[in-house]
């Protein structure tokens, strides 16, 4: 694969992983009691030949957090196409973009499962799936443990599984918590505040080559989104890394995944993207 980072504390800035094939991990394989910070990186047509992660997967009690990151066109055999995140490790993502990513048999945009001794975790903030595929079951976003779920501020649109490109395709969790995001299909079943199923009136979803699921899609909002001003605030991770420099940590985080301010209009928009 591309990496393996294995009990290890630090920062891997502006990194492109492209075309990486591994068991498991194909792009990275976080494992081990590793706190690790991905910003700004790229994760391309990254393969799990025989397992789970075909992006990344984090392992064994490894605490990471993905900061202004795209998955593209990554495949696992079995979950989490972009990526797997288990056996009890805490995966915090804020302004990530996932599309076009696959998995054979399990969740092709990101997977989040327990094992034996306990649940794993995500925390997902103003991210965006669109266009990911499973060949069974979910094809955005799936969560099983009690509470071992936050999605906040994200959009799962046109993701597709075996069955329908409705709800379930986009999001299954047992025991999350989903508040203020856009997800296609939304019944109310899964609770929390702010949810809705309006389209989120992307820009341009298939891009310059009129292929969903590529790099060149641009998921930036439309004017009249719903997406716009109907985030909360409240759920933006601190800025602990000081992105902006200016000594506040404890500030939110400042910018969207395109370097810009992450709250314009007092109210931060919902998805990896802020308009204006």
């Amino acid at each position: 694969g591309g990496v393996v980072i294995e009990g290890a504390k630090g920062t891997m800035n502006n990194c492109t992983f492209y075309g990486n094939v591994a068991n498991d991990g194909g792009g990275a394989f976080l494992k081990g009691t590793s706190s690790f910070v991905l910003q700004n990186c790229t994760f391309i047509g990254n393969r799990a030949a025989k397992g789970m992660g075909g992006g990344i997967h984090g392992y064994i009690k490894n605490t990471y957090s993905l900061v202004n990151c795209r998955f593209v066109g990554n495949s696992a055999r079995h979950n989490g196409g972009g990526v797997f995140n288990s056996g009890e490790s805490k995966a915090t993502l804020a302004n990530c973009v996932f599309i076009g990513n696959s998995s054979i048999h399990g969740a092709g945009g990101m997977s989040n499962l327990p094992d034996k001794k306990g649940p794993s975790y995500a925390r997902l903030t103003n991210c965006t799936f669109m266009a990911n595929s499973s060949g069974v079951t979910t094809g955005g976003f799936f969560s099983r443990g009690e509470n071992s779920s936050t999605l906040s501020n994200c959009i799962l649109w046109s993701n597709t599984d075996r069955d329908s490109s409705l709800e379930s395709a986009q999001v299954y969790c047992e025991g999350a918590v989903i508040n203020n995001c856009c997800i296609q299909g939304w019944t109310g079943k899964l609770g929390g505040t702010g949810n809705f199923g309006d389209a989120p009136l992307f820009i341009d979803f298939d891009g310059p080559d009129n292929t969903i699921g590529t790099e060149d899609d641009n998921l930036r909002l439309k004017p009249g989104s719903p997406c716009i001003n109907a985030g909360d605030n409240a759920a933006l991770p601190t800025d602990k890394l000081d992105f902006d420099s200016d000594v506040d940590p404890n500030e939110p985080i400042p910018f969207d995944i395109d370097g810009k301010p992450r709250i314009l209009n007092g109210i931060v928009d919902i998805g990896a993207y802020e308009s204006g």
